[in-house]
């Protein structure tokens, strides 16, 4: 199964959640019902890198082919989790070097972006 391509060190915020329905009495108690037994357990992580690791995860997103494949990502304890991407779409930023003395002449030198990913359950 393939691995996801950055190295972990980026900012992560992971989110889980778990499938229950609440009813509100007109007494103001809540009834609160589990309706699955798993959570869905999401990444949101900040990247910020070369073009190079640009070029390596906009690869392996249309490797992917988006959302449609599963591979592996390693999460914060160190523990591999089978994964996809959560959107079927990847927006990244390329950051330029557009100062009057930099000899790049605005060539692409890096880019940020937020990934999710989502647990396959």
């Amino acid at each position: 199964m393939a691995q996801f391509p950055l190295p972990y060190n980026s900012e992560v915020n992971k989110t889980t959640t778990y499938a229950t329905q609440e009813v509100r009495f007109a007494s103001q108690k809540v009834q609160v019902q589990q309706l699955a037994v798993k959570p869905l357990v999401e990444w949101e992580i900040s990247c910020r890198g070369t073009m190079d690791e640009f070029n390596a995860i906009s690869d392996f997103f249309d490797d992917m082919g988006g959302n449609t494949r599963t591979f592996t990502f390693e999460d914060e304890n160190g523990v591999d989790q089978t994964v996809r991407f959560k959107d079927n779409k990847l927006n990244l930023k390329v950051l330029r070097d557009f100062s009057p003395t930099s000899g790049t002449k605005g060539i692409p030198v890096g880019f940020t972006g937020t990934i999710t990913l989502e647990k396959v359950i």
